[in-house]
């Protein structure tokens, strides 16, 4: 399967890493006290030399930092430039930024400057290590409660996966990134066959456990942290793989066809009443100037549009 391991964030929807220490990224062109400091912390310590790398440093680690870190007198870095940057990316917009510098008489115009695009905290040296650790750790915790919350506002009630606005904010990112990056991004939308009848026939109680039973089917699939798997909506599910080529996407495909095809094999009370199956239609392109995500997803929607036409639990590709 040609599909490659590096990111998404999600979007950096990350549902599989909340046992993973919060990451605080350091831009700054030595090994100063500061690393010493943060390495004291329980944190996981980035050490970002040249700033202009930033961009890619972002786009293609699968966890984005909880806090950044600037020196101020970087040589290398222009702040000024460097915040707004952060602060206008979809990426890092929410991420907290601390500048510091090693020099007692700063000038208050500039930390005025600095704190009107975006900047967090500043911190002069040198500074008492408790007050240094409660200020990093204040902008840690805010960070992890905005992603808590962020967690909450996308995720679905019933089935536990991305919902809708989650799914529209990562095609958003992910469609950006691979478009900055030349590369393929593939999508899957997957219905349920035949779900309203089967919901008409025996209600929303048992309609509502076979979305759940399909919700951990499908999250059992073969996927990277960085695929983002969504309940779009009623029986309709969406997979959004960032990096991921049409071999990639077509080989997900066929495991889910046949993985649901086996559960009717099992002992569930639920496929006593019906079988159970679904249809899968399957689209790749690589992002430019001449389409557009809403293409990924129509490619997407007619491909699964031929399996249902075709006799359903099977998978499809655009054309």
């Amino acid at each position: 399967m040609n599909r490659v391991a590096d990111q998404p964030e999600i979007f950096h929807l990350q549902n599989d890493a909340s046992d993973e220490p919060p990451k605080v990224l350091l831009i700054d062109e030595e090994s100063s006290n500061i690393v010493l400091s943060l390495q004291a912390l329980p944190y996981e310590i980035e050490h970002l030399i040249d700033y202009t790398k930033l961009g890619n440093h972002l786009n293609y680690n699968v966890r984005l930092p909880s806090l950044i870190m600037v020196n101020s007198h970087c040589k290398m870095v222009n702040v000024d430039s460097l915040l707004v940057r952060l602060k206008q990316s979809e990426l890092s917009k929410t991420i907290p930024v601390i500048l510091f510098c090693d020099c007692i008489n700063q000038c208050p115009d500039d930390k005025i400057r600095a704190f009107t695009l975006g900047c967090d905290d500043f911190i002069s040296l040198p500074i008492d290590p408790r007050e240094f650790v409660a200020r990093v750790q204040s902008k840690v915790q805010s960070a992890l409660y905005h992603q808590e919350v962020m967690e909450m506002a996308f995720k679905d009630d019933l089935s536990g996966l991305i919902n809708r606005r989650g799914y529209n904010y990562a095609l958003i990112n992910e469609w950006a990134r691979c478009k900055r990056a030349k590369k393929t991004i593939s999508m899957l939308i997957v219905d349920i066959d035949n779900f309203k009848e089967f919901n008409d026939k025996f209600g929303h109680a048992k309609g509502d456990e076979l979305i759940l039973l399909a919700s951990e089917t499908l999250n059992k699939a073969d996927k990277r942290s960085s695929d983002v798997v969504a309940r779009y909506g009623g029986d309709e599910f969406i997979f959004l793989l960032p990096d991921c080529n049409y071999d990639g996407a077509s080989k997900i495909a066929r495991d889910l066809v046949e993985r649901f095809n086996k559960l009717n094999m099992t002992h569930n009370h639920l496929l006593k009443m019906s079988k159970f199956s679904i249809s899968i239609g399957v689209s790749s392109l690589i992002p430019n100037q001449k389409n557009t995500a809403s293409d990924l997803f129509a490619r997407a929607d007619d491909a699964l549009y031929k399996a249902k036409k075709e006799g359903k639990n099977c998978w499809k590709r655009a054309d």
